[in-house]
């Protein structure tokens, strides 16, 4: 059973890094193919990589409900992705 979280938990920190590479992909390609593509890209990039965090976010608090938030690593991976969906939230709210 312990080997099933352990995965989980790669899972999820699989799909934050695809979000991190979402973010950086988005601002080269904007720095590459637009004007304002320095700030405008990094911005973009990081909304989009926001967007998709809700994902690895899901997957660690499913895994950590189940193995009762055990892992620090896991935990941090909440805390990370958890702010990261916030920052986007202000950024959209403000």
């Amino acid at each position: 059973m312990h080997q099933i979280f352990e995965n989980r938990e790669k899972i999820a920190k699989l799909l934050f890094g695809l979000c991190l590479v979402v973010w950086v992909v988005t601002w080269l390609y904007s720095i590459a193919f637009e004007e304002w593509g320095l700030i405008a890209g990094f911005f973009k990039g990081l909304v989009y990589g926001g967007i998709l965090a809700i994902i690895p976010f899901i997957v660690a608090c499913y895994d950590g409900v189940q193995s009762k938030f055990k892992s620090p690593s896991l935990v941090n991976l909440l805390f990370i992705s958890g702010i990261w969906i916030i920052a986007v939230g202000l950024l959209y709210w403000a």
